[in-house]
């Protein structure tokens, strides 16, 4: 979905997200358990025989710029077009709760993600849907999200990637398609699709101006989805969210009323 966030709204949280990224590095460095709290494990951070992290998963509070941004992703409550709505439509209504609230960043030299899903397929159907949002213009040199679509309810393809079968080359056969997001753009997607994020390198043209790829990113539980299914209780590995974000168990039709945990109206 197009512009669904304002340049000058995306980039205010991209600031804010790369700030907030190196002051749990900062933590992280002295204090583990603060680190553990605020950055959450991301398949292939480094590079093969290198030390340097070149990605990361940044947990967000729930401070103004982020709820801001948030409320305004979902656009207005009555336009049927809006991403608010589609979520809504997907997830079994409004009273879906917001299960994730964090940013994913690649610097350049990042190694290419093995391909997953964000949860395993089971009877109950879709458990999960995640909203990627570009906080910057996203070129094919950075490592875009790669999408292998109808995945989401392809048991053969899950089977193989679990038990890591050789078969699993299907991944190089499977057509594909890459987020090649402009700046707001937003990629909505089943937690069960398969995808992975690309190898970030330098760009073609060498004069180009090197930047980090910054993702903010939302998800939210199926209203039907039960606790025994999908559970935030152990935050450092269920879902990229912070205890005191989590702990205010937000529902879609809060945000796309633009209210506060408390129920209160938040000012325009």
């Amino acid at each position: 979905m197009d512009r669904c966030l304002s340049a000058a709204s995306a980039a205010g949280l991209r600031a804010f997200v790369l700030a907030s990224r190196d002051e749990s590095v900062t933590r992280a460095a002295s204090d583990k358990k603060a680190g553990a709290t605020e950055l959450s494990r991301v398949l292939s951070p480094r590079d093969v025989g290198s030390s340097v992290v070149t990605r990361w998963d940044v947990r967000l509070p729930w401070v103004e710029i982020v709820r801001e941004c948030t409320h305004e992703l979902m656009g207005a409550p009555d336009d049927a077009s809006s991403l608010g709505h589609a979520l809504s439509a997907l997830s079994g209504g409004d009273s879906a709760q917001l299960f994730e609230c964090a940013a994913v960043i690649s610097a350049e030299g990042a190694a290419p993600q093995i391909v997953h899903a964000d949860t395993i397929q089971t009877a109950a159907g879709a458990q999960l849907f995640t909203v990627f949002v570009a906080l910057q213009e996203i070129a094919d040199h950075q490592g875009p999200t790669r999408f292998l679509p109808y995945t989401h309810t392809c048991t053969i393809s899950h089977r193989e990637l679990e038990r890591d079968s050789p078969d699993a080359a299907f991944c190089q056969r499977t057509p594909s398609v890459s987020a090649l997001l402009g700046v707001g753009d937003v990629a909505l997607y089943d937690s069960r699709t398969l995808h992975c994020g690309g190898p970030h390198r330098a760009p073609a043209n060498l004069a180009e101006t090197r930047v980090e790829r910054v993702l903010f990113y939302v998800s939210f539980k199926h209203a039907l989805t039960t606790e025994a299914e999908l559970s935030n209780r152990d935050v450092h590995g269920a879902g990229s969210i912070l205890p005191s974000v989590a702990a205010h168990k937000m529902s879609l039709g809060v945000l796309r009323a633009r209210r506060s945990p408390s129920g209160n109206a938040v000012s325009a």
